[in-house]
């Protein structure tokens, strides 16, 4: 089964703070100037009967990132802006972020690599596909330090 599923963290309210900066995945939808997420699963009973309720969350565009179909070696989905860790090169952990490549039209894993005698770091990118068996440690959004 496919999904086009988006993720995107919610814009600060003045009431429902308790939606204030939570991350959500649904639907993604346009209006005007703004994004919101439209959760999938917001089922509820009314009068004895199941039915859908319609909840919109506004979210901040910045954080928008879509599902890449894949999800990590501990079945966590992951997505566009995840920061994830594979052992590669001598079994060593490197540590990557998930990124959408517009000419390719497909996901990849951009790496910062130490090479050279004198420790240059260079940023390698890698087909989505090929990556292994990744773990989503973070996000680009929350932990950025991870990267470092």
């Amino acid at each position: 089964m496919c999904k086009n599923l988006c993720r995107g963290k919610t814009t600060p309210k003045s009431d429902f703070v308790e939606f204030n900066n939570i991350w959500v995945e649904g639907d993604l939808i346009h209006s005007r100037k703004s994004c919101y997420i439209h959760p999938l699963a917001n089922a509820v009973k009314v009068n004895g009967e199941l039915g859908k309720l319609i909840i919109m969350h506004e979210v901040d565009p910045s954080t928008l990132g879509w599902y890449t179909g894949k999800n990590d070696k501990n079945g966590r989905e992951v997505f566009e802006g995840d920061i994830v860790r594979v052992k590669k090169f001598n079994n060593n952990p490197i540590i990557g972020k998930v990124v959408f490549n517009e000419n390719t039209a497909g996901f990849e894993v951009w790496w910062n690599i130490v090479v050279g005698a004198y420790g240059e770091k260079a940023t390698r990118k890698e087909n989505f596909a090929v990556c292994g068996q990744m773990e989503v440690i973070g996000n680009i959004y929350d932990t950025p330090e991870l990267l470092k």
